[in-house]
């Protein structure tokens, strides 16, 4: 099955799901709804575009702190996370886990067509 059309049947799922699930968060500027509060919280911030956390690189400005320390990992060129296996780092925590399924022996995305199999979903995207 193509990989494009298992995307398209998930978020297909997730929407209907989602739209079974109530709604009773508001956001007190934009009138979007929530299912909950925490989320409706983190939107009003980015809604009343209160950014107070400034990139001393380039100037952007982030609503949260960790939204910066993420930008400044790209802005300065670390990587600060790596794999303990191999020792190989990363600017991206989910780029490092994503790289960790090729240490775990398990080959687990599979091509439908031709029935290799693929350690990570990025080899099995780039054979189809």
């Amino acid at each position: 099955m193509c990989v494009v059309v298992q995307e398209e049947r998930y978020v297909s799922g997730h929407l209907k799901r989602m739209q079974n699930v109530e709604h009773p968060f508001l956001c007190d500027i934009c009138n979007k709804s929530f299912s909950w509060q925490s989320c409706r919280t983190k939107h009003e911030i980015i809604c009343n575009v209160d950014h107070p956390f400034l990139c001393n690189v380039c100037k952007k400005s982030f609503s949260f702190q960790g939204n910066l320390r993420v930008h400044l990992h790209t802005q300065m060129g670390e990587h600060p996370f790596s794999c303990h296996m191999c020792k190989k780092s990363f600017k991206y925590r989910t780029v490092l886990k994503n790289h960790q399924v090729v240490h775990n022996g398990e080959h687990s995305f599979v091509c439908d067509m031709c029935k290799k199999s693929f350690k990570p979903q990025s080899y099995l995207t780039t054979h189809l």
